[in-house]
């Protein structure tokens, strides 16, 4: 079996609040119609606030990294060049707090696994973050890119696979997204949607074979799924001026029809009853999307207050959110002794339904 013993989450250094990235946006949208609808659309979002790893929102930043001028946006090349250097700086944090958490040094780092949709380069993520850590060269390194959403879980997948192929692997996953290098003004619903939502995040876990004496999820499995004739609700294309988001408004609609077959199946697989699942760890990838969640299968909003939270809190932050979630679940007490079933899942382009059960187990607890 593979144990996943340590999450540690990181936003963006930069936090901002609804009235920051309003003035902001007020002076990128020449259209004040279009303000105001971004306006709206941001009021129904049931998001608090946003980070960024870049100063440029804060009303006081006198040196902004990227967007220096309002009505000038940048290139995609500038982009990624921010990208390079942040990612590396936050996917550090992340790394060193789940290797702390985990009681483990890190040269006991057998595989590094790295995912990210929101910038790329070579050499990799994965390379940098090797060398920043010092890991031995003979580090297994695998790089999961541009996947959006639900990449965590092949990260956990393949992870998953490592420890159970050799149980003493250490298995480090890091998980960085800089969504708010990618603002545009393009007048779309798609992208005023993308700017409302999206914030910065990062998040590691590791994986191994042994248990140990607080509490950890161990993998029981996971699951893969595609919504048929929904390949164009969701999309992430590269631009001149950043990454370009294709954001459709019924995703919901898709997730409330198709998510009750894709949960039943992950059970029926185990051999499990929806009434044994304890604990929901669902991607909030948007208010309506976890209200279509509990409306498909017949949940009170409360059964997902995690998931709410995160997205209140810090907004959806891609690929890194699930890591997120999950860390409250394995931090929030279990109420009673022995383990507890969480179903996992998270959306993506494909649409794709990611998602994976595990058992929240505290081996104090017996």
């Amino acid at each position: 079996m593979s144990n996943i013993t340590a999450i540690s989450c990181r936003a963006g250094q930069f936090q901002f609040s609804r009235d920051r990235i309003f003035h902001f946006l007020n002076e990128m949208f020449s259209d004040k119609n279009i303000f105001r609808k971004f306006q709206f659309i941001w009021n129904e979002s049931g998001i608090t606030n946003k980070y960024s790893v870049i100063p440029d929102f804060d009303l006081d930043c006198n040196e902004p990294l990227l967007y220096k001028k309002a009505d000038v946006l940048p290139t995609t090349s500038a982009r990624m060049q921010v990208y390079k250097s942040e990612a590396v700086k936050l996917g550090l944090l992340v790394a060193h707090d789940s290797i702390k958490k985990a009681n483990i040094k890190v040269n006991e780092i057998t595989h590094l696994i790295t995912v990210s949709c929101t910038g790329m380069c070579a050499p990799g993520l994965e390379l940098l973050l090797a060398h920043e850590l010092q890991l031995d060269p003979k580090v297994k390194k695998h790089a999961i890119n541009f996947m959006g959403c639900y990449a965590a879980f092949h990260g956990l997948r393949l992870g998953d696979l490592i420890v159970k192929d050799n149980p003493e692997s250490k298995v480090l996953i890091v998980c960085i997204e800089l969504c708010s290098l990618h603002l545009r003004n393009d007048k779309s619903d798609d992208n005023l949607l993308s700017l409302t939502l999206f914030s910065d995040g990062g998040s590691a876990c590791i994986m191994q074979g042994e248990a140990i004496a607080g509490p950890y999820l161990e993998c029981v499995d996971f699951n893969s799924d595609w919504i048929p004739d929904s390949s164009s609700e969701m999309g992430w294309d590269i631009g001149d001026q950043g990454f370009e988001m294709i954001l459709k408004r019924t995703i919901p609609d898709f997730i409330e029809r198709n998510i009750k077959y894709c949960f039943d199946q992950l059970l029926l697989k185990n051999k499990l009853l929806n009434s044994q699942v304890n604990t929901y760890a669902i991607h909030p990838g948007g208010k309506n999307i976890l209200n279509s969640f509990c409306k498909a299968l017949h949940l009170d909003l409360d059964e997902l207050d995690i998931s709410f939270n995160i997205l209140k809190n810090f907004g959806n932050m891609s690929s890194a959110t699930i890591l997120f979630v999950l860390q409250q679940v394995l931090e929030r007490s279990m109420k009673s002794i022995g383990s507890q079933l969480v179903y996992a899942a998270a959306f993506g382009p494909g649409i794709t339904v990611e998602s994976a059960l595990f058992k929240h187990m505290n081996s104090n607890h017996g």
